[in-house]
């Protein structure tokens, strides 16, 4: 039995999932404010919300705020996607021990982490 499938939306409303797709797209092309303002639409509705604040962290990291990225990623909490919750333990750990990674590579692993949960790998 493998780990159960990646649903980032469930229990979404219609136009929280717009968000959210809206939101990766920009992540993915780069456009980090754009992808910050769809999950902080989501966070309005949804305080906390796993994946606003993963998504978040990740467009912070990559805009070099890792201090930003870690306040969010100490937001998430998901035993159900235990590769992520992993790296983002094992992150927050480097940074309060003051072995900070680099902000990008810091998004990197993050980003490898999910692809990893989706695929069903390292889990």
């Amino acid at each position: 039995k493998g780990p159960p499938p990646v649903d980032w939306t469930y229990g979404y409303s219609p136009e929280d999932v717009a968000c959210l797709e809206r939101g990766r797209a920009a992540l993915e092309i780069g456009r980090h404010d754009e992808s910050l303002a769809e999950f902080a639409a989501i966070l309005e509705r949804k305080p906390g919300d796993n994946a606003s604040v993963l998504f978040s962290g990740i467009a912070k990291a990559r805009q070099g705020d890792l201090d930003g990225a870690i306040n969010l990623w100490k937001m998430f909490l998901d035993f159900d996607k235990l590769r992520i919750q992993r790296e983002l333990n094992v992150l927050i750990a480097l940074c309060e021990t003051g072995d900070r990674p680099e902000p990008l590579a810091a998004a990197q692993s993050v980003e490898q982490a999910i692809a990893d949960q989706e695929a069903g790998r390292g889990v």
